[in-house]
């Protein structure tokens, strides 16, 4: 370890810079764009004291008066009177307030020359310009920045994913609308979070979630770009370039446009510039680079390294999976929510099991998910959980499998996460060293050096 300062004084300044992290918090989960109404939301007391808490805590307009700046805006966006617009109150997330709004028979504001503009639509083979249907209005809390890198990924991913994104229909980046704040206007998905549907499918629908979540998987896998975070560029340039990809990066310095890099010199490349922005800082804890660079160097040796990098959603789970039942055998994926961890990474990032699928019945409540991941290669105790892992072990290629199985790829999915947000709290420090000491144990004779924790 270089400097001169304490383990103690290390970790003391890097929990004060945290919040500096350069990795986004995902938004809420709860932050759902979809079409379930009331019968899946929480009680309307518990709504509406929800709304109440949010109001103080962020300083808010209230929901009350709130609502009728957005059928404002909505009726404006749309063309449509103000008496169509529906708004509705929706749990918002990290970034974001949000308002459900609903179209309902939406038509074109009549005035005496309405017959012309009719006539020269149909002369030019342009639409009517009615919108009705179903929108979520989110609306920036604070940081401009985080709407737009929001806007940007989904823009990128929308245009390069043939399942239902949140599409983006209008946005503005400045507070010069009625709002006084930047805000975007999404879509809202058909369906409801598997989450919220799990319990109640029978057997045959949970094997057919399995089969499309492998399909789905194998999707967004095939869209590949240089390793690293979407980049904001997205948000103007075409959708028929690549997609603008930034290296990842300390927070201190600016943004910097990836190219196309074998998985391991991106791995490798990545511990070195966190290894040079501790040493600029004074301090650096050089085992764990060290041990990190010895498990990238091993994962190449072991084949985990093969291939491009590809679309990572980040999140790939069943509260961010929208479905919906069309038989009692049979359910369809309707869309992915919560992009907000999205990125271009190796495929061990890409590649999980759906654990959660057959890791029921058996389940023990005090293991986290990790340690669930961990285990999905294994036996479940029940006949119904056994069927469904049969399922994704008979449908998912021998590389995913892999991927998804192997405790190499589970450690290294660990340390990609470090190596995505860098060391700045206690907790990330102690998950450092633990994969390190895990890889130790898996693999002694790669002789890495644990070394005395800085904990």
């Amino acid at each position: 370890m270089s400097g001169s300062k304490q383990p103690s004084e290390f970790m003391s300044r890097i929990t004060s810079d945290a919040q500096h992290s350069p990795v986004p918090v995902a938004t809420s989960s709860d932050d759902i764009v979809m079409s379930n109404r009331k019968s899946d939301e929480v009680e309307d007391d518990d709504d509406d004291a929800k709304s109440e808490t949010s109001t103080i805590c962020y300083e808010h307009e209230p929901f009350e008066t709130f609502r009728y700046k957005v059928a404002d805006l909505v009726a404006e966006k749309f063309k449509c009177a103000i008496t169509d617009v529906v708004t509705e109150h929706i749990k918002g997330g990290t970034f974001n307030r949000v308002v459900g709004v609903d179209i309902r028979a939406a038509k074109p504001i009549r005035h005496c020359f309405g017959w012309v503009q009719k006539l020269m639509r149909t002369l030019l083979g342009k639409p009517a310009p009615t919108a009705a249907g179903a929108h979520v209005v989110r609306v920036a809390r604070g940081d401009t920045d985080e709407l737009e890198k929001q806007i940007a990924v989904l823009k990128a991913v929308d245009a390069r994913v043939a399942l239902p994104t949140p599409h983006v229909v209008h946005y503005d980046l400045s507070a010069h609308n009625v709002l006084e704040k930047p805000y975007m206007v999404q879509k809202r998905i058909d369906g409801r979070p598997i989450s919220h549907m799990l319990e109640h499918l029978n057997l045959e629908q949970k094997k057919c979630i399995a089969t499309r979540f492998i399909q789905l998987t194998n999707q967004l896998a095939s869209v590949e770009a240089a390793p690293g975070r979407i980049s904001i560029e997205n948000l103007t340039s075409s959708v028929d370039e690549p997609v603008r990809v930034t290296k990842i990066c300390d927070v201190d310095e600016d943004d910097v446009l990836a190219t196309p890099q074998k998985s391991i010199d991106h791995l490798l490349e990545v511990c070195q510039m966190w290894r040079d922005a501790q040493t600029a800082s004074g301090f650096c804890f050089e085992t764990i680079w060290d041990g990190f660079s010895v498990i990238c160097k091993s994962l190449e040796a072991r084949g985990f390294l093969k291939g491009p990098c590809v679309l990572v959603h980040g999140d790939l789970r069943e509260y961010n999976l929208l479905a919906a039942i069309t038989s009692p055998s049979t359910v369809d994926i309707t869309g992915i929510i919560d992009w907000d961890d999205s990125c271009f990474a190796p495929k061990f990032m890409a590649f999980r099991s759906p654990f959660w699928l057959w890791m029921t019945e058996d389940s023990d409540a005090s293991c986290g998910d990790d340690e669930h991941e961990k285990n999905a290669h294994l036996n479940p105790a029940s006949d119904n959980d056994r069927a469904v892992q049969r399922v994704f072990l008979e449908n998912a290629s021998d590389e995913y499998k892999r991927f998804a199985f192997a405790p190499e790829a589970f450690l290294a999915r660990r340390m990609y996460g470090i190596l995505r947000s860098g060391l700045y709290d206690e907790w990330t420090m102690s998950e450092a060293e633990a994969v390190i000491r895990e890889w130790a144990e898996l693999h002694p004779e790669d002789d890495i050096h644990i070394g005395e924790s800085y904990m």
